[in-house]
């Protein structure tokens, strides 16, 4: 949680205690005193206040203007000044460090208390509009397009990374720069100088659009065809106060080459991809684990009632999914392990795909596939695009034959796989069969022989059984086409009930969304525990370190994987396992395989993983096995 200390910095002792009381009597109790700049630049160094009451006419060789400036700069802490005048030149002289307010002395309660409510509540939508600002940044670089804002007059106030790129230039050279002065095009035929679009646009208040009809000259001179996208930005009050301009560079359209075009936009996708999926699941562990809660608290309501949570429960499911499939559509996402039942994969899988057509599905096995190792979602991902091409390419009534066997691989294997023990899994459809062309093509990104198909379902499958270190072979071209999926027998070993967290546990949570943590400590409580929240590992740090009488009591560590402006749950964990080296450590995570971490958490140190979004019952189990 926020730090509640105040940082005091007073060099007149019998004024800093009278501030400290007021202070606590305005609803914060914890203060520190330091008496000149140094020292309290000193103390900012390895603390973080929760705001800052400086006197101005501090004694020393710096005085409090000049040390707000530098703690502001550092860390970025409200700063609120104390001063005994209020001369214009002592007001001018604070401006640069923009100040949260002014406390003239002597302080009265009241003016102190509303100086500070205001002061924080600034300082909160300052923080989150910083918040949605890096957001809109990340995501206007996770793009394709170039993306240029100016403006009245043609000044430049944005560019993303893709502009820069294109143009040659970095940000410094960029912004604060006239648009005429860098965004310079041409006439791909005649050479000619063109008007500057968004200047264009500005003088005739109407958005236009060049699809390939001129090239941008680069810093290096280098000639780059683009097409361009420019409109007018409107305020609310329907004036015109300048313009954004979207542009990219066309030159692989231009190439015969257009698979490297349709990668390229792959790798831009699904870096998006990771990113909405990580907030997504976020904003999704709030609802699905406080529904949860909500259907054990109200279980002996009206079935109505029950029915309403139920509706909840199955949308918030759906939309889990959801963030599951952009998950695996990520590129990069490595398999999450754990103990499943293929076997039921397949079936419900095959089940729901299959229903409404006119084919049945017939499943025999001779091998355990109960205690198996893998990804249930990718997989689960695998079998709906092998089962949707049986389905697209089966003609009439038939019968979809799934044989799951047990196979040795060994060294010579024509395969390409390790030596080892194997689950096969052979599907059939009965099409027309697949061409020798074909063929060579059909695990080949966005090839289709169906004209409305992405032609991603089959590559998808492939690269997804590829990472779990298995392969998919086609063994039949002709009616009954075969395919053939390995993976490799992989067994979960039992967990021992020695690793159950027992009730009255002390539990320290560190996550930097405030929601879940608000949701942990509610469900927490609920199954007997004590919770402990913090959005910030410093924080926890320092926590413990004040509190040495709670660490025999302090059994588990939930560590969010990546908190803005800390290193986060990996080098958390470092610091903590010296002093907590029998100590439970899960680890939490919005975000995906991407991460080395995620995928191998074990190897890291930690006992367990749970990722967002979880329900009630999904902490209960991870607690309690």
């Amino acid at each position: 949680m926020r730090n509640t200390t105040v940082l005091i910095v007073e060099d007149n002792p019998i004024e800093a205690k009278d501030i400290a009381a007021a202070i606590s009597r305005a609803g914060y109790p914890n203060s520190i005193v330091c008496s000149s700049g140094e020292k309290a630049i000193q103390y900012c160094e390895s603390n973080t206040p929760l705001f800052i009451l400086m006197d101005i006419g501090l004694s020393g060789e710096i005085d409090g203007i000049e040390t707000a400036e530098k703690i502001i700069k550092e860390h970025n802490i409200p700063v609120i000044y104390l001063t005994a005048s209020s001369d214009d030149e002592t007001i001018d002289r604070t401006k640069d460090t923009y100040p949260y307010g002014f406390l003239l002395k002597p302080v009265s309660n009241r003016f102190m208390h509303i100086t500070i409510e205001m002061a924080l509540n600034r300082y909160d939508l300052e923080s989150q509009l910083i918040k949605n600002r890096n957001l809109v940044n990340l995501t206007l670089n996770s793009i394709l397009e170039a993306v240029i804002a100016v403006e009245q007059g043609g000044t430049i106030i944005y560019i993303n990374d893709q502009a820069l790129k294109i143009i040659g230039l970095d940000k410094k050279e960029a912004l604060k720069k006239n648009i005429k002065d860098i965004y310079l095009t041409t006439d791909p035929q005649s050479g000619a100088l063109l008007d500057c679009t968004p200047m264009t646009v500005m003088e005739t208040g109407e958005s236009v659009i060049y699809r390939e009809s001129r090239e941008l000259i680069s810093k290096n001179n280098h000639k780059t065809p683009i097409s361009e996208n420019c409109s007018p930005l409107i305020n609310s009050r329907h004036q015109l106060f300048g313009a954004v301009l979207v542009f990219q560079d066309i030159s692989l359209k231009k190439q015969s080459d257009n698979e490297k075009l349709k990668n390229r936009k792959m790798e831009s996708m699904s870096k998006l991809a990771r990113g909405l999926a990580h907030d997504f699941n976020n904003i999704l562990t709030g609802v699905i684990g406080n529904v949860s809660m909500l259907r054990m608290i109200m279980e002996t309501t009206e079935p109505p009632v029950q029915e309403i949570i139920n509706e909840i429960e199955k949308s918030s499911n759906r939309a889990r999914d959801l963030a599951n499939q952009i998950r695996l559509f990520a590129k990069g996402s490595a398999p999450i392990k754990k103990t499943a039942d293929l076997n039921s994969v397949i079936t419900d899988t095959g089940t729901f795909i299959l229903s409404g057509s006119d084919l049945k599905l017939n499943i025999s096995t001779n091998a355990n596939t109960d205690h198996l190792k893998f990804d249930p979602d990718q997989m689960s991902q695998v079998f709906e695009n092998m089962f949707l091409n049986v389905k697209e390419a089966s003609e009439g009534p038939n019968t979809v034959n799934v044989i799951i066997t047990k196979e040795i691989i060994g060294s010579t294997s024509a395969y390409n796989l390790q030596s080892g023990n194997y689950i096969r899994i052979d599907i059939n459809d009965f099409g027309k069969g697949i061409t020798t062309e074909s063929a060579d093509q059909i695990f080949d990104p966005f090839f289709t022989t169906k004209p409305k198909a992405a032609g991603m379902g089959l590559s998808n499958a492939y690269n997804t059984v590829k990472a779990h270190g298995g392969t998919i072979v086609l063994k039949s071209l002709h009616s009954p086409t075969s395919f053939s999926i390995f993976l490799p027998i992989e067994i979960q070993p039992k967990l021992q009930n020695k690793n159950i967290i027992p009730p009255g546990s002390h539990i320290i949570i560190v996550d930097d969304e405030k929601s879940i943590l608000i949701m942990l400590e509610k469900m927490l409580k609920t199954l007997h525990y004590t919770p402990h929240l913090f959005t910030h590992p410093k924080t926890a740090l320092d926590y413990i370190k004040a509190n040495k009488n709670l660490c025999p009591k302090i059994k588990t560590f939930i560590l969010d994987l990546s908190i803005p402006g800390s290193e986060g749950a990996v080098s958390l964990l470092k610091s903590l396992k010296p002093e907590f080296p029998d100590a439970t450590y899960i680890l939490i995570s919005g975000h995906q395989t991407e991460n080395p971490v995620i995928a191998d958490y074990q190897k890291f140190g930690f006992n367990a993983l749970i990722q967002k979004p979880f329900s009630f019952d999904d902490l209960k189990i991870l607690l309690n096995r």
